[in-house]
């Protein structure tokens, strides 16, 4: 009887029957991410590309964008908003102060005629005054002579308001006579009587003008003769 022999799979039998390819063309792409990688949106915005530099990311760059990425999580606080139409009714309401009113001058009042008996004390003082200041060609002596017209209005002023003793207008009567007659030593000297006399607190204000006037017409030489 034949024995029939069945060919076994191993060297040199024919070669074992390989397994059919997968048909890939068939089945539908992966759309959602392997289990373990990182999703495309959590990926970090601040790592640079290494494509650029020349595969190394520039450490400046990111520390730029990692600051620029600190700040965006931050929102910037809202502007103040100014209330114009506010500000100008304020403005409008307070009313602005009135300018100073600018003080008039008053014009001097017209003082009082001097008494009748004591006009020619003035009229031999100022007589005596005029004729030195024509003389004097010193400006320090014109300067002093002002002065003295000054101080003789002092006294004219007692003489309008009757505020002298009867002391000193005796005095002063004296010393206008001894001007009319040139005798000015003499009336230097009735000058100082009256100064130390009980009465220097009526006198003070006209008596230093009346020594310095009698000074200057002895040095100029004017004599009212």
């Amino acid at each position: 009887m034949e024995v029939s022999h069945v060919p076994r799979a191993g060297i040199g039998c024919s070669p074992a029957r390989m397994a059919p390819k997968a048909d890939y063309a068939g089945l539908n792409p992966i759309t959602h991410p392997l289990y373990g990688s990182v999703p495309a949106e959590q990926v970090p915005g601040n790592i640079p590309n290494v494509a650029m530099n020349g595969g190394y990311a520039d450490p400046g760059q990111q520390q730029q964008q990692q600051q620029q990425q600190q700040y965006s999580q931050y929102p910037s606080p809202p502007l103040p908003q100014h209330n114009y139409h506010h500000q100008q009714q304020q403005q409008q309401q307070v009313a602005p102060s009135p300018a100073p009113v600018a003080r008039v001058a008053e014009p001097p009042k017209p003082k009082a005629p001097i008494p009748e008996e004591f006009m020619y004390l003035q009229t031999v003082f100022e007589e005596l005054r005029n004729r030195c200041t024509c003389s004097a060609t010193n400006p320090q002596t014109k300067r002093k002579l002002e002065d003295v017209s000054r101080k003789l209005e002092s006294l004219y002023d007692a003489l309008r308001e009757s505020r002298l003793s009867s002391n000193t207008l005796q005095g002063l009567h004296q010393m206008v006579q001894m001007v009319q007659i040139g005798d000015y030593t003499g009336c230097l000297g009735l000058h100082t009587q009256l100064v130390s006399g009980p009465d220097f607190s009526q006198i003070a204000s006209f008596m230093p003008g009346l020594k310095v006037l009698i000074q200057s017409a002895l040095q100029l030489g004017v004599y009212l003769q």
